[in-house]
């Protein structure tokens, strides 16, 4: 570990927020091919409602995309060492760079099989999960950002999607976050953080409009003026979408 923070770390290009660059991405890292993401319509009630009938399976995830200085001061607040965290958690390490989206689709998939849906296959990602499960979620993010592997499939998608990436010396100011359900609660997992949230109880079928909710108060009611977030599931979808 020590040699690795000694090398300067490869660089991170940022992902656009693309529902089909995110599911190539979770296809290249192991998951099944029949999961995938899609964009979120709306969060009110009846816009889920008129949506969830185009999903052949429960949406297992959620990320989130939004302006990153609107969390600024919650990232400083300090870990709770007696807090249990049942989730798999990184941090997004300053060498990560621009990866957040990456680390949101690595938190989805490496959590789901607490979800009851045990996704992932073989794979880089699992072969990383194997070997940094006993690690902490700094070293977790250390070691992420000199893994080639995984860095190798997601510099091949960082380069695709409607609009050109940005170079590696540009400042993006928009951040992912992941929302799962795990021992029926909503955990949401942002990697620049010191760990990661339980947002309360939920359940299989109520989970997306506890999501919503919980975005709803927490970042949208709060910042009533911004209109420049996204939100994405994970899920299935019928083959007429």
């Amino acid at each position: 570990m020590a040699e690795q923070q000694e090398q300067k770390a490869p660089v991170w290009l940022p992902l656009e927020s693309n529902p089909d660059v995110l599911t190539k991405l979770a296809h290249g890292l192991g998951a099944s091919p029949e999961w995938s993401f899609t964009d979120i319509w709306g969060l009110d009630d009846e816009v889920l409602d008129a949506q969830t009938p185009m999903f052949t399976a429960p949406v297992i995830a959620l990320l989130f995309l939004f302006p990153s200085k609107e969390d600024a001061e919650a990232r400083k607040l300090p870990a709770d060492e007696s807090a249990a965290i049942p989730v798999y958690f990184l941090r997004q390490v300053r060498s990560l760079g621009n990866a957040c989206g990456t680390i949101g689709v690595i938190h989805s998939l490496a959590n789901l099989a607490k979800s009851g849906f045990p996704i992932l296959g073989s794979g880089a990602l699992q072969n990383f999960i194997d070997k940094t499960k006993d690690k902490t979620p700094e070293e977790r993010g250390d070691l992420l950002a000199f893994d080639e592997e995984i860095r190798k499939i997601h510099d091949g998608f960082a380069q695709q999607g409607q609009t050109e990436a940005p170079g590696e010396g540009d400042r993006v100011d928009f951040h992912f976050i992941s929302f799962l359900n795990v021992d029926n609660h909503v955990w949401s997992l942002d990697g620049m953080r010191a760990q990661p949230t339980d947002r309360g109880a939920t359940s299989q079928e109520t989970f997306l409009k506890d999501c919503a909710k919980i975005i709803k108060s927490e970042w949208l009611e709060k910042n009533k003026e911004e209109k420049l977030f996204s939100v994405i599931a994970l899920t299935q979808l019928s083959e007429d979408d």
